[in-house]
């Protein structure tokens, strides 16, 4: 069984924080564009998928 991918690995693949990930996701919050690419080419990259459990 493969291991679920998570916000740690974005955030380690993007070279940024987890926090930065999740102001990416939710749209809150200031991020760079460039930095916001490299969050989002590292999603797409991964097959990363927000848990949705609360």
């Amino acid at each position: 069984m493969e291991r679920r991918v998570v916000m740690a690995d974005v955030a380690k693949l993007a070279k940024v924080s987890s926090q930065t990930v999740s102001r990416v996701l939710s749209g809150k919050g200031t991020v760079r564009p460039e930095t916001e690419r490299r969050v989002r080419n590292a999603i797409e990259y991964l097959g990363y998928q927000p848990s949705i459990a609360g």
